[in-house]
């Protein structure tokens, strides 16, 4: 039945309409207990965190994921103890 949501802050933005790209953060709870969440922070080198937000093309089917881009230097963004590399 498509993505349900619940607006906790009316943004000032443009509304979102079928087509533009969005850039969500998302919580998944279940039984009151957060699973996942975008806004959970990820360490990188020197100290800097950063939170995740989802992005995705409003309307494009379910399914059909944005592409992911990596590079094989990340001069120095990532520490050794880092997640493995993407392929």
């Amino acid at each position: 039945d498509g993505l349900k949501y619940l607006d906790l802050a009316e943004g000032k933005g443009p509304v979102a309409v079928k087509g533009s790209i969005v850039e969500v953060h998302f919580d998944c709870v279940y039984r009151g207990i957060t699973a996942l969440s975008s806004r959970e922070s990820k360490l990188l080198a020197g100290n800097r965190i950063i939170a995740q937000p989802y992005q995705f093309q409003v309307g494009a089917p379910p399914g059909r994921e944005r592409k992911r881009e990596y590079v094989d230097k990340a001069n120095g963004l990532f520490s050794a103890q880092a997640a493995p590399k993407p392929p």
